[in-house]
């Protein structure tokens, strides 16, 4: 009878864990306790003692939390993808005009943006003059990777 107490408990909880997760967040961890919850059920019903049950708990939200959480928020968890791209991330792919010549890969150079006055280093090796239109390409920190406007993608190649 115990047992069967048990299975019911670790049910109770397993419900309980997923309603908190449907109206609360969208994290899915509190699904991957769920996770866990339910297989521990599942050894109370098999006949695990206390113990068992608590191990089964444990190793199944584990594991739910590194194969299946990573999986859940890539595949379900639209909100992120949805969202603009903001700060410096959105200058990727705008025009910029050069204001201090980029004379080589490794020399950085300034162009502005929406106003705004950035170091960029050139994505290919040759110079790049004041006044020169350029695509940025990437951020690293401050720092901007453009090319010249008239020039291929370096991503699309």
């Amino acid at each position: 009878m115990e047992l069967f107490f048990q299975f019911y408990l670790w049910l109770g909880i397993t419900l309980f864990l997923v309603i908190l997760e449907l109206i609360f967040t969208s994290s899915f961890a509190l699904l991957c306790f769920a996770a866990g919850s339910l297989f521990a059920a599942l050894s109370a019903y098999i006949g695990f003692g206390i113990i068992g049950q608590g191990i089964t708990f444990a190793a199944f939200s584990l594991l739910s939390f590194i194969f299946i959480r990573p999986f859940l928020i890539k595949h379900l968890n639209k909100r992120s993808a949805s969202r603009p791209k903001t700060n410096a991330h959105a200058l990727i792919g705008k025009r910029a005009r050069i204001v201090e010549s980029i004379e080589d890969i490794h020399h950085i150079g300034r162009v502005v943006i929406d106003g705004d006055n950035w170091q960029a280093r050139a994505t290919e090796g040759t110079p790049i003059q004041v006044g020169e239109q350029v695509i940025v390409e990437s951020i690293d920190s401050i720092i901007l990777t453009v090319r010249r406007a008239n020039e291929p993608s370096s991503t699309a190649l």
